[in-house]
């Protein structure tokens, strides 16, 4: 009998602890939450510095609603919507609601694997597989052929930027329309403008390439390819390449509205260049994405792309100075690995980024095209969970001198920092030049001048100091001054073709 009580109490206490941690658990992610939804913050961080909240931050830019996945430890921790999806009905943004968003990524997933599956190459001419339509040799194509992996890195030298979309009282062209440049497609052909692997030019046109590659390989319209590769396989249930979208997903869709708040026509357009611009999908959906990267890099999950591949996809691609993998930014901060990516969609503005290796992340969809409000939030996220390496951070006496105004003190704060310290990042240049657009996007200038300035003269053999510290003298009227500094900065860099365009406007202007 003693020992049945025994038992009992030992479950009881059992059931105690559970409620107790499941309970503090709630508490902790609840006060994570607050955070995140009041501490919106500029590009740089200074302690005890300004902060906003997400409400003000939408109203201050005018956006209708947002949608919001955060990712800790390997797992969605919260999702959270706001606002309202449409102004007319003023229905609100739920968890369910879809968006058009990232869809690049989402794309060369499946196109890579189609790879794995042997039916296409990377490296191959891509006019290998291509059966509708051909990319059309041109003196950019003699020594060099265009390659998949070419066009999913964006170093093919593919023309267009953007393929745009269609409103409801336009004629929407067919792919092959789209390629040829041909009516009703708005845009001129998709062709080579540039020999491969020469730069790095993230052409919506390439990926428009990509897509009809898949049709032709598959025999299949591109949405069904794209829920057979990718969205099932992740179990992104909730999205879709449909252009446009079915009766019933349009009752779940969010508006469109333009950064002055005007209605896109028809709501949304419809884009032919589906596997650059065509996915309608929710945040939740895009965290799942990506937390089966971070799990297939640590051999946690056996759904779609094996390890390798899916390292390939998160490799710098070596052709380009951009950051850049396959369908993906790829970008290291100090020793830091992060991926994500930018969707500028009409009426729509959406990003993701996530860590590599340590299982955090984020998602931010609009149904608004103002990015800067995005890098806020991502900011407030990444402070709230202490992301490594993500917000530039700067303590009360770093900047102090700057603030104080004292231009000789501050020059020799960190000249002495440099001695002690080459690596403290307090001192590093991209810092310092963050630090000076954090002054001037808050106008203040001066401020701003001064941290510039202060770079010139830490890192003198570097052209974008001096490009930068141009910025600030031309923005102060000290036009001499920013002549003399754009043409240092040219010569340090002949390829600074800013620079160029910058002596030009100001010899016309004296």
């Amino acid at each position: 009998m003693k020992t049945n009580n025994f038992m009992i109490l030992i479950f009881v206490l059992a059931l105690f602890l559970n409620a107790c941690t499941t309970e503090n658990q709630k508490t902790n992610n609840n006060d994570l939450i607050k955070k995140v939804e009041t501490g919106l913050i500029s590009n740089v961080y200074i302690e005890g510095g300004l902060a906003w909240s997400i409400e003000e931050r939408m109203k201050h830019y005018g956006i209708p609603g947002i949608s919001i996945a955060v990712i800790n430890n390997g797992e969605i921790v919260w999702t959270k919507a706001y606002g309202i999806m449409d102004k007319e009905s003023k229905a609100p943004v739920t968890k369910q609601t879809l968006f058009q968003a990232v869809s690049q990524p989402v794309s060369a997933y499946g196109a890579l694997t189609l790879v794995e599956q042997n039916k296409v190459s990377l490296n191959k001419n891509i006019n290998s597989y291509l059966k509708s339509w051909k990319v059309a040799d041109n003196e950019f194509t003699k020594e060099k052929k265009v390659t998949l992996k070419n066009l999913l890195n964006h170093s093919a030298g593919i023309n267009i930027h953007a393929i745009p979309g269609y409103s409801t009282d336009e004629d929407v062209p067919t792919l092959i329309e789209v390629l040829n440049g041909t009516p009703p497609s708005k845009k001129g052909p998709i062709l080579l403008n540039k020999k491969p692997e020469t730069n790095h030019y993230n052409s919506g046109g390439g990926f428009t390439i990509v897509q009809q590659m898949m049709i032709d390989v598959e025999g299949k319209k591109f949405p069904e390819i794209m829920n057979e590769l990718v969205l099932q396989p992740l179990e992104m249930t909730n999205s879709t390449f449909n252009q446009p979208l079915t009766v019933e997903q349009l009752k779940v869709a969010a508006t469109g509205y333009m950064a002055d708040g005007s209605m896109v026509k028809g709501k949304s357009h419809t884009y032919p260049g589906m596997a650059a611009n065509g996915l309608w999908t929710n945040a939740e959906d895009l965290a799942k994405f990506i937390i089966n990267i971070q799990k297939t890099l640590k051999n946690n999950s056996n759904k779609g792309l094996s390890k390798d591949m899916t390292a390939e996809m998160l490799t710098k691609s070596p052709f380009i100075e951009d950051s850049y993998g396959l369908g993906t930014y790829v970008s290291n901060r100090n020793d830091e690995t992060y991926f994500g990516q930018g969707s500028w969609n009409r009426g729509f503005y959406s990003y993701m980024t996530a860590h590599r290796d340590k299982g955090y992340g984020v998602v931010v969809l609009t149904n608004s095209t103002h990015p800067n409000f995005a890098f806020e939030l991502i900011r407030s996220v990444a402070l709230a969970y202490d992301w490594d390496d993500y917000v530039l951070k700067y303590k009360k006496e770093d900047v102090k001198f700057f603030l104080d105004g004292n231009f000789e003190q501050v020059l020799e704060t960190y000249r002495n920092l440099m001695k002690q310290d080459p690596n403290n990042p307090v001192i590093r240049r991209s810092y310092l030049n963050r630090l000076g657009y954090h002054f001037l996007s808050s106008d203040q200038t001066n401020i701003a001048h001064d941290v510039f300035k202060v770079n010139t003269i830490l890192y003198p053999e570097n052209a974008n100091v001096y490009d930068s510290y141009a910025e600030i003298c031309m923005t102060l009227g000290k036009i001499d001054l920013a002549i003399l500094n754009y043409s240092k900065s040219l010569e340090l860099n002949p390829q600074n073709d800013n620079a160029k365009d910058m002596l030009k406007e100001l010899q016309k202007s004296k």
